[in-house]
């Protein structure tokens, strides 16, 4: 993949930032039927943005201010628990995720079966640290038996994963109608002089 300028990571970061503002939280007309986008952001940073601890801290915080926003404005603040916490290793894995991805990815169509892969490897991962820490720490279940841990597991899995896949190909689609925007933007005889 190709370097970012530093304008076009600082645009690129305000972007997700917007989309974070906009759709998490439920505290905007029409964005109660759209689902969180959170993971999906992290996962485009960590692969756009790669290695930039500042920018995933200030995702991070975002998030964070977003939710007390929305918590003081009356959306349901159950899950603002002790393991709210470990939302901090479920971005993290999403993140990372994003940037094994960038390192790996050589722009050729098996790039899209990688980033399959590890989209659904890292979505995997953080259901597991997310839901798994609701469940143990929340104070929501304390008498939760496995097999009802498992059908909780199973229940919630589904919407999770395809949440992660529609806002990448959300974002896969936006960067493909970008790239053919560039194209035909550029002279058709390129580099001659007359």
């Amino acid at each position: 993949m190709k370097d970012l300028s530093k304008w076009q990571k600082i645009t690129l970061f305000l972007s997700l930032a917007a989309v974070m503002v906009a759709l998490r939280g439920k505290h905007l007309p029409g964005a109660e039927f759209l689902p969180d986008p959170s993971l999906s952001l992290f996962f485009l940073a960590g692969m756009l943005l790669m290695t930039n601890i500042l920018s995933f801290t200030a995702l991070f915080l975002l998030g964070f201010a977003v939710d007390l926003f929305a918590f003081s404005n009356g959306v349901n603040s159950s899950c603002f628990t002790l393991a709210y916490w470990f939302m901090l290793p479920t971005y993290a894995v999403m993140w990372y995720g994003g940037q094994y991805f960038r390192r790996i990815a050589d722009g050729k169509w098996f790039s899209l079966i990688q980033l399959t892969f590890i989209l659904t490897v890292s979505g995997l991962l953080a259901f597991n640290i997310s839901t798994g820490s609701f469940y143990l720490l929340s104070g929501h279940f304390q008498n939760l038996s496995l097999s009802q841990y498992w059908e909780g597991l199973i229940a919630y899995l589904p919407n999770y994963m395809l949440t992660i896949y529609m806002y990448m190909g959300v974002a896969l689609a936006v960067y493909a109608i970008s790239r053919l925007i560039a194209r035909f933007r550029q002279p058709v005889f390129q580099g001659q002089q007359y």
